[in-house]
């Protein structure tokens, strides 16, 4: 259950999310994938080396799950 007086926090399969925001690592070149996840409201926050420094260059992206849903799109772009 949230704290009293926060808005409700998006449902998942299992119950509540609590929590403020989602990262998630995409390779910079997989254009279908960045297109979902600009779609479904990530933005860009920096660059980083996911498992070390001996990994490709990836773009970290963010979703504020405080923000409302509406103006999201549910479901991906088509591909190609």
């Amino acid at each position: 259950m949230g704290k009293p007086g926060r808005e409700p926090r998006p449902q998942t399969g299992e119950g509540n999310v609590d929590a403020e925001r989602a990262l998630l690592n995409v390779h910079p070149e997989s254009g279908p994938a960045l297109a979902a996840y600009r779609a479904w409201g990530y933005r860009k926050a920096g660059e980083g080396r996911p498992g070390g420094g001996a990994a490709e260059l990836h773009e970290v992206m963010v979703l504020d799950l405080r923000r409302p849903l509406s103006g999201r799109t549910p479901h991906p772009p088509p591909l190609g």
